[in-house]
């Protein structure tokens, strides 16, 4: 396959979390209401990290093309303070990457624009990636429509509200279509200027056997997730 070719079958991504953990108990009131420890399911917060030592209050959101290495684009948005959290189910490897970042006072807004922009842009790239290449691909196609969600896109966007928690989202529906994301869901959360990215992600040692599970567990994360989020903008 060409740099650019999708992955289907590929072997896992890995996340090694070298930043000392984070106990809950040392984090300000924000971040306590938007790190849940447990979800539905035995799903367990197993690694915190910070996100920086010393980094600057901002960070750059990349877009890329499909014919390109480098960046197409880079826009700035405030992070004023962040973690990492790794969650994963019993006797599993991790199955949420996610990051919790906090947004400048008065840039909530135009942070979260640049952020849904460039979900949108990824979830057009990755189409466009995929269904070109399995048009010059017949038998790549035959081995994938195999492992498809029946009835379903290859890949889908999502967009809504769920217990009063605003959300975006992107779903593969082969597992390891285009590499160790399978879904990419951001929560945002207005009044802590609280926005949540969770890559959800293909394991060696998985809970789920195939996409129709996998589904169903990224179903209960986000009504977990969100329900959390709900809860804790109330305290």
């Amino acid at each position: 396959m060409h740099r650019f070719a999708i992955s289907f079958l590929a072997l896992c991504v890995t996340f090694n979390v070298a930043a000392e953990a984070v106990s809950l108990g040392s984090l300000s009131e924000a971040f306590k209401r938007s790190i849940p420890a447990e979800l539905k399911g035995g799903l367990t917060l197993v690694e915190l990290s910070d996100r920086c030592t010393g980094c600057e209050p901002w960070r750059y959101v990349e877009f890329y093309s499909n014919s390109s290495a480098e960046p197409i684009k880079k826009e700035k948005i405030t992070v004023t303070a962040g973690y990492r959290a790794m969650y994963a189910y019993p006797s599993t490897q991790y199955f949420s990457n996610t990051k919790i970042e906090q947004s400048a006072p008065g840039h909530f807004g135009a942070d979260r624009k640049i952020i849904e922009d460039a979900i949108r842009h990824e979830f057009r790239r990755k189409k466009e990636r995929v269904e070109s290449y399995l048009a010059a691909n017949p038998q790549v196609r035959e081995r994938v429509e195999a492992k498809r969600l029946k009835g379903k896109d290859y890949i889908e966007f999502e967009e809504g509200e769920r217990n009063g928690i605003q959300f975006v989202t992107y779903v593969e529906n082969v597992i390891g279509l285009t590499g160790g994301t399978i879904s990419q869901v951001h929560f945002f959360v207005p009044s802590t200027r609280i926005t949540v990215t969770a890559y959800l992600l293909k394991q060696e040692r998985q809970k789920f056997t195939n996409i129709e599970e996998f589904r169903k567990l990224r179903q209960e994360f986000i009504d977990g997730y969100t329900a959390f989020l709900v809860s804790g903008s109330r305290r």
